[in-house]
């Protein structure tokens, strides 16, 4: 076969025949006569576009084919939910090499990238639940698990959240210190589980590929012993928890990075509101420092895919199995420590926000104060989303943060209601006189002794 690029150095010559159309080396028409040749231009000029408009054609309906096709194999037949959408395309060009053309990065990343981002559902992000793709909600029966003991153990092929006891998870995973689970003194275990091997059996057409609810890794722990009032199960006194790194969409369609606590007929106030008791300090505060951590993240890709785009933004995204590596050994540790904490140091973490509860509710306005109609205790929203909770004559219960809109949909749930200024008068009075007895007084008021059947002593510890 002839190289192309040899013809045109070669000089060639013919004789046309008497009438006949040639051209000259100048591009000149000879054998017509110069109204001829002024008549044969526009047929030249309309050649040449049509054959531009065949070729933009044809790349068109490659690059139709090549992204439905790619939409189609990732994500199954639902369509995205806007009608028409923008992709970019970026590409090198190399004139010296023949203007050949290189898509950096591949044609079918950058299609897939942008694709996933337009498919992803907006604002179907939950706290506290699992996305089910089969029943396209996050408010159906298999958004949470059955009983307290189970953790997430991925979806079925269909896209279905499926659960299953955090002992079975260990031993699947054959974790080293599983005997401390069942020991005299049973410890808090914590096994990491990456997203690939939570979509291993989820079909591309059920959501394994999709942003609406995508979880890039989990960290499944426990046993909590949970304490008499908060019980899960009438039953049980442990619970397990799931804790997932997941990417999802905001309402307004920006990328969001999502620490989801669930847990067995809990919300996530519900049970941020437990972690933030004194029974489980460490896990409060684990989970309070990866939100932190994730948050960062968050922020650090979001300015790297304006600045270069997706690509960009991948070394950032590799920081997510760290933080849950670090997450499920700070829970380890820090529940082994605990044990071995001494009664003096264990109060002393307890004495922390009482003095910040103190001052928050003396400076907080009647609009701040509410009943919980669950537990019988006072609520005063302070500075920097801190919650505090006091009983009637101003003994402080405990603190916790609480989320924007989170005072509201109590408020609409009817598990608080607005306190009115006759009823905070004696909190108030109570809250004054520890102020003015100190931090040993406080601590009496705060932490009052009433007489208990022995039959709830263990209940009591649990607390």
């Amino acid at each position: 076969m002839r190289n192309p690029g040899h013809v045109a150095d070669k000089k060639m010559s013919f004789t046309s025949p008497p009438g006949s159309v040639d051209s000259t080396p100048s591009g000149e028409i000879t054998g017509m006569s110069s109204d001829q040749q002024s008549n044969h231009q526009p047929d030249s000029c309309g050649n040449a576009l049509r054959r531009l408009q065949r070729r933009t054609t044809a790349s068109a309906d490659a690059l139709r084919t090549l992204i439905r096709d790619l939409y189609t194999a990732q994500f199954g037949a639902h369509l995205p939910a806007d009608p028409e959408f923008d992709l970019q395309i970026s590409l090198r060009v190399s004139p010296q090499e023949d203007w050949s053309v290189v898509f950096n990065p591949p044609l079918p990343e950058q299609v897939i990238e942008q694709l996933s981002n337009e498919q992803a559902g907006r604002g179907y992000y939950v706290p506290g639940r699992v996305h089910c793709f089969r029943c396209l909600s996050s408010n159906c029966e298999h958004a949470t698990p059955e009983n307290p003991l189970q953790v997430f153990k991925g979806y079925s092929s269909l896209g279905t959240p499926e659960w299953h006891e955090l002992t079975q998870v260990l031993v699947n995973t054959a974790h080293p210190r599983i005997d401390e689970l069942f020991g005299e003194r049973p410890r808090v275990l914590a096994c990491v589980q990456t997203g690939s091997e939570l979509r291993e059996q989820q079909l591309n057409a059920f959501g394994k590929s999709s942003r609406t609810y995508s979880i890039l890794g989990q960290v499944a722990t426990g046993y909590l012993r949970t304490p008499h009032r908060h019980r899960l199960h009438a039953t049980l006194d442990r619970a397990a928890v799931t804790l997932q790194v997941v990417e999802s969409r905001t309402p307004d369609g920006c990328f969001a990075l999502k620490l989801n606590a669930i847990a067995s007929d809990l919300s996530e106030d519900e049970w941020m509101e437990l972690l933030q008791q004194d029974w489980e300090i460490p896990v409060g505060t684990a989970v309070s420092r990866a939100r932190a951590e994730l948050e960062s993240i968050e922020k650090d890709v979001r300015a790297a895919f304006e600045a270069g785009g997706y690509k960009a933004s991948r070394p950032m995204m590799q920081r997510i199995p760290r933080l849950l590596r670090s997450l499920a050994r700070y829970l380890e540790q820090s529940h082994r420590q605990s044990g071995r904490r001494t009664q003096h140091v264990m109060q002393r973490r307890r004495e922390r926000p009482i003095h910040k509860a103190i001052d928050d509710a003396s400076a907080a306005p009647q609009t701040a104060w509410f009943y919980d109609e669950r537990h019988g205790t006072w609520v005063v929203r302070g500075a920097q989303n801190r919650a505090h909770v006091f009983t009637g004559d101003g003994r402080h219960v405990t603190t916790f943060k609480i989320k924007e809109g989170s005072t509201e949909f109590r408020l609409r749930t009817h598990r608080w209601r607005p306190a009115t200024a006759e009823e905070i008068a004696p909190i108030c009075a109570g809250i004054n006189d520890a102020r003015h007895s100190g931090p040993q007084g406080h601590q009496a008021q705060a932490m009052p002794r009433k007489p208990r059947p022995a039959a709830q002593q263990n209940d009591r510890q649990d607390e």
